[in-house]
Protein backbone atom coordinates (compact mmCIF):
# COMPACT_ATOMS: atom_id res chain seq x y z
CA UNK A 1 0.00 0.00 0.00
CA UNK A 2 1.39 3.67 -0.54
CA UNK A 3 2.16 5.88 1.94
CA UNK A 4 0.55 9.33 1.81
CA UNK A 5 3.50 11.14 0.95
CA UNK A 6 3.12 8.50 -2.51
CA UNK A 7 -0.64 9.05 -2.72
CA UNK A 8 -0.67 13.07 -2.99
CA UNK A 9 1.15 12.49 -6.45
CA UNK A 10 -0.94 9.65 -7.39
CA UNK A 11 -3.87 11.49 -6.86
CA UNK A 12 -2.66 14.79 -8.46
CA UNK A 13 -1.79 12.84 -11.32
CA UNK A 14 -5.48 11.03 -11.87
CA UNK A 15 -6.95 14.59 -11.79
CA UNK A 16 -5.08 15.87 -14.81
CA UNK A 17 -8.09 15.07 -16.59
CA UNK A 18 -7.67 18.06 -18.92
CA UNK A 19 -3.61 16.53 -20.61
CA UNK A 20 -3.86 14.07 -23.43
CA UNK A 21 -3.38 10.51 -21.98
CA UNK A 22 0.11 10.30 -23.30
CA UNK A 23 0.76 13.09 -21.43
CA UNK A 24 -0.78 11.91 -18.13
CA UNK A 25 1.26 8.90 -18.49
CA UNK A 26 4.52 10.42 -18.63
CA UNK A 27 3.72 12.48 -15.60
CA UNK A 28 2.99 9.58 -14.03
CA UNK A 29 6.33 7.73 -15.33
CA UNK A 30 8.66 10.45 -14.44
CA UNK A 31 6.83 10.94 -10.53
CA UNK A 32 7.43 7.31 -10.09
CA UNK A 33 10.09 4.77 -9.92
CA UNK A 34 10.01 1.56 -12.27
CA UNK A 35 10.41 -0.33 -9.30
CA UNK A 36 7.22 1.34 -7.39
CA UNK A 37 5.44 1.21 -10.54
CA UNK A 38 3.56 -2.55 -9.38
CA UNK A 39 2.81 -0.77 -5.91
CA UNK A 40 0.95 2.04 -7.25
CA UNK A 41 -0.43 -0.10 -9.71
CA UNK A 42 -1.55 -1.98 -6.97
CA UNK A 43 -3.20 1.21 -5.56
CA UNK A 44 -5.40 2.37 -8.89
CA UNK A 45 -6.64 -1.14 -9.29
CA UNK A 46 -8.06 -1.60 -5.79
CA UNK A 47 -9.21 1.88 -6.39
CA UNK A 48 -11.07 1.02 -9.78
CA UNK A 49 -12.46 -1.80 -8.13
CA UNK A 50 -14.00 -0.18 -4.53
CA UNK A 51 -15.36 2.59 -7.42
CA UNK A 52 -13.77 5.30 -5.12
CA UNK A 53 -12.70 6.96 -8.82
CA UNK A 54 -14.71 9.59 -11.20
CA UNK A 55 -15.34 8.37 -14.96
CA UNK A 56 -12.34 10.57 -15.86
CA UNK A 57 -9.93 9.12 -13.46
CA UNK A 58 -10.95 6.01 -14.23
CA UNK A 59 -10.08 6.60 -17.79
CA UNK A 60 -6.73 7.77 -16.74
CA UNK A 61 -6.04 5.20 -14.31
CA UNK A 62 -6.73 2.37 -17.21
CA UNK A 63 -4.13 5.07 -19.47
CA UNK A 64 -1.50 4.47 -16.99
CA UNK A 65 -1.85 0.83 -16.06
CA UNK A 66 -1.94 0.14 -19.70
CA UNK A 67 1.13 2.66 -20.14
CA UNK A 68 3.52 1.16 -17.77
CA UNK A 69 3.53 -2.32 -19.00
CA UNK A 70 3.40 -1.03 -22.63
CA UNK A 71 6.65 -2.55 -23.62
CA UNK A 72 6.26 -5.97 -22.48
CA UNK A 73 3.08 -6.57 -24.05
CA UNK A 74 -0.77 -7.32 -22.80
CA UNK A 75 -0.36 -10.80 -21.77
CA UNK A 76 2.62 -10.20 -19.40
CA UNK A 77 0.60 -7.03 -17.97
CA UNK A 78 -0.50 -8.06 -14.24
CA UNK A 79 -3.28 -5.84 -14.26
CA UNK A 80 -4.93 -7.72 -17.23
CA UNK A 81 -7.30 -9.00 -15.06
CA UNK A 82 -8.29 -5.64 -13.58
CA UNK A 83 -8.96 -4.60 -17.46
CA UNK A 84 -11.28 -7.52 -18.28
CA UNK A 85 -13.35 -6.76 -15.30
CA UNK A 86 -13.94 -3.97 -16.59
CA UNK A 87 -14.77 -4.73 -19.93
CA UNK A 88 -17.16 -7.75 -17.98
CA UNK A 89 -18.91 -5.68 -15.38
CA UNK A 90 -18.13 -1.68 -16.74
CA UNK A 91 -21.62 -0.12 -17.86
CA UNK A 92 -19.64 3.03 -19.15
CA UNK A 93 -19.40 2.70 -23.07
CA UNK A 94 -16.64 4.97 -23.40
CA UNK A 95 -14.57 3.36 -21.15
CA UNK A 96 -15.07 0.13 -22.41
CA UNK A 97 -14.00 1.49 -25.83
CA UNK A 98 -10.96 2.86 -24.47
CA UNK A 99 -9.73 -0.25 -22.36
CA UNK A 100 -10.30 -2.01 -25.76
CA UNK A 101 -8.01 0.24 -27.85
CA UNK A 102 -5.73 0.04 -25.11
CA UNK A 103 -5.70 -3.69 -25.40
CA UNK A 104 -5.61 -4.24 -28.68
CA UNK A 105 -2.23 -1.23 -29.45
CA UNK A 106 -0.97 -3.21 -26.37
CA UNK A 107 -0.62 -6.79 -28.77
CA UNK A 108 -0.29 -4.34 -32.03
CA UNK A 109 2.72 -3.23 -30.60
CA UNK A 110 3.71 -6.58 -29.40
CA UNK A 111 3.12 -8.13 -32.64
CA UNK A 112 5.41 -5.52 -34.37
CA UNK A 113 8.41 -5.94 -31.89
CA UNK A 114 8.11 -9.69 -32.78
CA UNK A 115 8.61 -9.30 -36.35
CA UNK A 116 11.26 -6.63 -36.28
CA UNK A 117 13.07 -8.96 -33.76
CA UNK A 118 13.40 -12.05 -36.12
Amino acid sequence: MLEIRELRPLLAILNEDDKPLEQVASMFLHTFTKSDHFKVGCTICILLEDNLLTSSQRIVSFAILSEVYRIEGTTTNPFLPVFLDALEKGSDLCEKKLIVHLLSAQGANRDVRATTTT
